[in-house]
């Protein structure tokens, strides 16, 4: 019984979070728009991977294994970096299917199987790693958990507690991709358009927010 309730839990405190709209929800929704819902889903993949990683190694005691990596000043900064640049991608060459060719790419992806699947999951973990404050976020939501035992304190019940939170975060995805999908026919090919440009401006966004968040830890250490 209480395996199931760790598994509830875990869907449960997967989607609380991840509806906060993060640039892996933004980049999905966009995709979706832009008839690429199968990319889009295998980076937010990548995004749950790690999810379910912060999960194990916090509830199993093991953040002495990965803090020094996601501590690095420079760890961050090239992470925070990427991102940047990715946005850049998505704003100035990432838009060369013309609206009205738009049909014409969504049968080609109904078709044809992305070779590229293992690098969307690859940016997926890079965009969540990006984000210095989720460890922090997942460390306070789980600290919360702990204290309120949610969750028995063995390691089948953590085990099944952390891929739970996979699943919930990627019901969350698979949710918003079906949803943006279904109202995409709706939408003109100019909105479409406007709505890849400001994705790509909030992932930017997110990365100099990312960077300028390494420098006040580095000013201010805890």
């Amino acid at each position: 019984m209480h395996f199931l309730i760790s598994f509830l839990v875990g869907i449960l405190i997967g989607l609380v979070m991840t509806i906060p709209l993060g640039p892996t929800s933004i980049y999905v929704a966009q995709k979706t728009l832009a008839h690429e819902t199968r990319k889009g889903l295998f980076v937010s993949l990548g995004s749950v991977i790690i999810d379910i990683l912060y999960c194990l190694v916090i509830t199993l005691g093991l953040m002495s294994l990965v803090s020094p990596f996601l501590r690095n000043i420079w760890v961050q900064l090239g992470l925070s970096l990427f991102l940047i640049l990715y946005g850049v991608k998505m704003l100035f060459f990432d838009r060369k299917a013309k609206p009205h060719s738009m049909g014409q790419l969504e049968k080609k992806v109904e078709q044809v199987k992305d070779t590229k699947d293992t690098l969307n999951v690859l940016l997926g973990t890079v965009m969540a790693i990006s984000n210095p404050t989720l460890f922090l976020s997942w460390t306070a939501v789980l600290s919360f958990i702990s204290a309120h035992g949610l969750v028995h304190d063995t390691v089948w019940d953590k085990v099944i507690f952390s891929f739970a939170t996979g699943f919930g975060s990627f019901c969350w995805f698979a949710g918003l991709a079906v949803f943006v999908r279904s109202r995409r026919h709706t939408m003109s090919p100019k909105f479409v358009g406007m709505a890849g440009t400001i994705a790509a401006i909030v992932v930017i966004g997110f990365g100099v927010y990312f960077s300028i968040s390494v420098f006040t830890q580095l000013n201010h250490p805890s």
